[in-house]
């Protein structure tokens, strides 16, 4: 390996980034199994690891050759730190939004496998921002409905006619993300989003 792979990633070269990624995918991998668990993917963390790592280079920051794994292990200890926060946050917002969908007879009360809790964030992303506010305001967050009111500028009625459809929508909405998530295996979501930048070169390197 050429001591130069990282200066010509900054300057835009990705075959060189695909040498640098078959170099190291090796060891990422295994340091990405100390931090896999119920809530963290190997898989992902090594893909958002180098994807990371090649935007710092192409935006001229980032490692040299020698730093390359160093600078890639701390890129995982991140991602693994946000992995955990943004599934404790998704736990907590399907939790929460649960009851709603539970009426509906979508889900179980008490259900929050991982299948779930990303319908449930999928579904409530989906929603337009007005029908996110007040079931932020009513179902996570448990305001007053004078306080409700006055934020969003709305009377009492209004607020039950909004909340009402919102609920709806995100029973729609996640009745269509739960099929979806169901009829693609993990695997399959996980290989469509490995380090879909260096794909191409790493195509060509084995030619």
């Amino acid at each position: 390996m050429t001591t130069d792979l990282t200066s010509r990633v900054r300057d835009g070269d990705l075959d060189a980034y695909g040498h640098l990624f078959a170099a190291h995918r090796a060891d990422a991998t295994r340091v990405a199994r100390r931090y896999a668990g119920a809530q963290v993917d190997a898989d992902e963390l090594v893909a958002t690891a180098f994807d990371n790592t090649l935007t710092a280079l192409l935006h001229g920051r980032g490692p040299g050759d020698t730093t390359f794994l160093p600078y890639l292990r701390v890129a995982m200890r991140r991602a693994a730190a946000q992995s955990l926060l943004r599934a404790r946050r998704d736990r907590e917002l399907a939790e929460r939004l649960g009851h709603h969908l539970a009426t509906a007879g979508h889900t179980e009360p008490g259900d929050t496998d991982r299948a779930q809790q990303a319908a449930v964030v999928e579904a409530f992303n989906r929603l337009p921002p007005r029908y996110r506010a007040v079931l932020g305001l009513t179902a996570i967050e448990g305001t007053t409905k004078a306080v409700v009111c006055a934020a969003l500028n709305l009377t009492s009625a209004a607020v039950d006619a909004l909340a009402y459809r919102a609920r709806n929508q995100l029973r729609r909405y996640f009745a269509e993300e739960h099929s979806k998530i169901n009829a693609a295996p993990d695997a399959e979501q996980r290989r469509a989003r490995v380090l879909r930048h260096i794909a191409p070169a790493q195509a060509g390197a084995g030619r």
